[in-house]
C-alpha cells in the first residue's frame, strides 16, 4: 500500500511520496481517500475521524494537549502504527455519537453567547 507523507518541510519520514505545500482541498481529498491514517495533526485526526478512517494517531508528550483531548473526548482509541494491520476498526458508531454531542454542546453554547 503506497504511504504519503504530507509535510511542511523536507524532514526524514518513510513514505512512498512525500508531499509539501498540500492546500485544504487535496488535504481533505487524501485523508477521505486514504486506508488509514497515521497523524500528528489536530486537524488530520479531526478529519479523520469525521471520515471515519481507521486512524492511529502520534501524540507528542511534550505538547499532547489538543490531539489528546480530541482522542479523549472523541473516545479514540490509542492504536500504534505497528498495530494499524491487526488492530480491530474503530467504533465510529460510538465515535459519531461523542461528535454530535460535542457539536450539540459547541452549538448551545454559541447561540448563549451570541444572544
Amino acid at each position: 500500500m503506497p504511504v504519503y507523507a504530507v509535510k511542511p518541510a523536507p524532514s526524514k519520514a518513510y513514505a512512498t511520496k512525500s508531499l509539501y505545500d498540500v492546500g485544504p482541498a487535496e488535504f481533505l481529498w487524501l485523508i477521505d481517500h486514504a486506508a488509514y491514517v497515521v497523524t500528528s495533526s489536530f486537524h488530520g485526526a479531526a478529519f479523520a475521524a469525521a471520515f471515519n478512517k481507521q486512524l492511529s494517531l502520534v501524540i507528542n508528550p511534550k505538547a499532547p494537549s489538543r490531539l489528546d483531548e480530541l482522542r479523549q473526548r472523541l473516545g479514540l482509541p490509542l492504536i500504534g502504527v505497528d498495530a494499524l494491520d491487526s488492530a480491530p476498526p474503530i467504533d465510529y458508531a460510538s465515535v459519531n455519537q461523542q461528535t454530535e454531542q460535542a457539536r450539540a454542546q459547541a452549538l448551545a453554547y454559541l447561540k448563549r453567547v451570541l444572544q
